[in-house]
């Protein structure tokens, strides 16, 4: 038996987790927040802010992830 989650709109939750790590990754600030927008509205909302912590600590390093931190602290 598998396990496979989906987002509302029936997307696969990696799929979708892939998708906005590359779109903040390549600068496509529509299509991350897109993305992030699924996964949230899917009940998948502390995974993004893990994930977007993730990323900016990965990618740009110091204030950026001080302010993703901060946003969500808040």
């Amino acid at each position: 038996m598998s396990y496979h989650l989906h987002t509302r709109r029936g997307y696969s939750f990696p799929a979708v987790s892939s998708a906005m790590q590359k779109a903040i990754r390549r600068g496509d600030a529509n299509l991350a927040g897109y993305w992030a927008l699924e996964l949230w509205a899917s009940g998948f909302g502390q995974y993004v802010w893990r994930r977007l912590l993730t990323v900016s600590a990965e990618d740009c390093w110091g204030i950026l992830t001080a302010e993703v931190k901060a946003l969500h602290d808040s």
